[in-house]
């Protein structure tokens, strides 16, 4: 297991649980043309995030 804990290090998965004790307000962005999806900052001591399914590519 790796733990990334640089600035501007990124976690990519199908679905990703997250543990924190704070967040901002949530702020609805635009992901596609068709698609909106959901930005929040996490504070916590530590913030984690854990990949609970990872991506699946389908050709």
């Amino acid at each position: 297991m790796t733990v990334l804990s640089s600035l501007g290090d990124e976690v990519q998965g199908e679905r990703i649980v997250c543990f924190y004790r704070k967040r901002d307000r949530e702020v609805l962005i635009l992901l596609t043309k068709a698609h909106r999806g959901w930005r929040v900052k996490l504070h916590g001591l530590p913030a984690r995030a854990i990949v609970e399914k990872e991506l699946e590519f389908v050709r």
